[in-house]
């Protein structure tokens, strides 16, 4: 039974909640002009839910519209119907319009080579940015709050990020705001507590398979005892490491001059990466980067030190391959130019054909024959091929099962297995057959196409070009 005074404690941590939680939000300016559209993320968690209450609240005071978005990322069988089952519910008791979707996230993480945690978010924001789309949401709300804040700098810390990833969870970022970034987990329950807002949890939460599980369970604890409020003051620290880095930014972007973008790619003034502070150079490249079109999601912290070696104290002509570009440096001028992730089209290949395809050459016999020097030999089921084979670069959507069977596994995943960089797999040859993928370099046949001994087989020869 909870006493006057603890009823009383608890109406003051509402109004704590309330008073941050609505000065954050228009201090930030995260609202959308009068009667603009937010769309509230609800996993169903304590958080989300909490979220879409507040929202709910300040809508009628603010004057803007709301809906929710739920996405289930069937990752926990019945649990996440249940899930979805409980925010539909939800919503229509709050009378809050909800969208829904779902998708396969642990086959999503294998055909792309991501951890889970990684698809989830892919996945999840991608169902989101539709939706805002379809609805014409100006707004997208999640519910992240400091402990989350805190925990994203310390893994960022802990894998070696760059003062842009120190600086933690942005509290508005293009569409998305984060209302609750200064709101501690404690506030969120007493105002739930107030409110008697139900929830559904999430037992994936406490798997410490999960770094961040480990992170927010294990070492947030230690941390506490050493300083009660380290979450405030890891919060403060990435505030000011995000002012600090938007400023740094500005001064990059006015150091590194025009930069002139073709349908190739994008290129700068040589001199002017060399004669600023070398602190800024890894900015101006991003900048270069971005402008390029390559974007920076599989650019490395060991790309940006090799970029920034070149450009700096390079000879003339000297070349880096990215994923999905090459940059070099030819005079006074640095370049960066996106490659195309296949090298040629399609090409038919029938027996005794010979033909150069990327980092390959490749001749298709009817029989195995002896070569002078060592090629990679793989026998396909002759009666399986549909001639011409055809010949061309991997697809996303495809994926082989290797012998003995693990079951079917994405290219992608199949060339990171044989630790092939961006540029060996975009440049590696792939077999098709009726459309289906029936073998490729570097990892060979498909088990439901693999010819075994004395049957008739086609006889793909694979040989890697040395390049100097």
């Amino acid at each position: 039974m909870v006493t006057d005074m603890e009823h009383r404690d608890q109406k003051q941590s509402n109004h704590r909640l309330l008073q941050r939680a609505e000065e954050f939000v228009r201090r930030e300016n995260m609202l959308p002009p009068g009667g603009g559209l937010v769309l509230c993320t609800v996993s169903g968690g304590l958080d989300s839910v909490t979220l879409l209450h507040f929202l709910h609240r300040l809508a009628e005071e603010e004057n803007f519209r709301l809906t929710a978005a739920h996405f289930n990322h069937r990752l926990r069988g019945e649990a996440s119907e249940e899930d979805a089952r409980f925010v539909e519910q939800l919503c229509a008791q709050w009378s809050i319009p909800c969208v829904a979707g779902d998708g396969d996230v642990a086959a999503y993480a294998e055909e792309h080579g991501m951890g889970i945690e990684e698809a989830a978010r892919h996945c999840r924001y991608a169902f989101l940015e539709e939706a805002a789309a379809a609805l014409g949401a100006e707004r997208i709300a999640t519910a992240h709050q400091a402990e989350d804040n805190a925990e994203t700098v310390l893994l960022q810390l802990i894998r070696g990020s760059g003062s842009e990833g120190l600086g933690g969870i942005a509290p508005v970022r293009d569409k998305l705001i984060r209302p609750f970034l200064t709101v501690s987990r404690e506030e969120i329950e007493a105002y739930a507590a107030v409110h008697d807002i139900p929830h559904r949890e999430d037992a994936s939460n406490r798997d410490l398979h999960f770094a961040r599980n480990r992170v927010r369970h294990q070492i947030m604890p230690l941390l506490q005892e050493i300083n009660p409020a380290v979450v405030q003051a890891i919060g403060r620290a990435a505030a000011v490491r995000r002012q600090e880095s938007d400023l740094l930014q500005q001064i990059a972007q006015a150091e590194m001059g025009e930069v002139v973008v073709d349908n190739e790619g994008a290129f700068a003034i040589r001199e002017y990466f060399q004669r600023t502070d070398p602190a800024l150079v890894p900015r101006m490249l991003g900048i270069l980067l971005d402008a390029a079109g390559l974007g920076r999601k599989d650019i490395t912290a060991q790309h940006y030190e090799a970029m920034t070696e070149l450009v700096l104290y390079g000879a003339d002509g000297a070349e880096l391959h990215l994923p999905g570009g090459r940059f070099w440096c030819a005079g006074n001028t640095a370049i960066l130019h996106r490659e195309d992730k296949t090298p040629q089209q399609m090409q038919p290949l029938m027996p005794g054909d010979s033909l150069c395809w990327g980092d390959y050459f490749i001749h298709l016999a009817k029989n195995e024959e002896n070569f002078a020097e060592k090629w990679d030999t793989i026998r396909l089921k002759y009666d399986m091929i549909h001639l011409p084979l055809l010949v061309g670069p991997w697809e996303r959507d495809q994926g082989m099962t290797l012998p003995p069977s693990r079951g079917q596994r994405s290219l992608k995943r199949l060339f990171a297995d044989k630790g092939l960089s961006a540029h060996e797999r975009d440049h590696a040859p792939v077999f098709y057959t009726d459309g289906q993928v029936c073998a490729a370099a570097e990892i060979g046949a498909d088990e439901a196409f693999l010819a075994e001994e004395g049957e008739a087989a086609l006889c793909l020869m694979i040989k890697k070009i040395e390049r100097d």
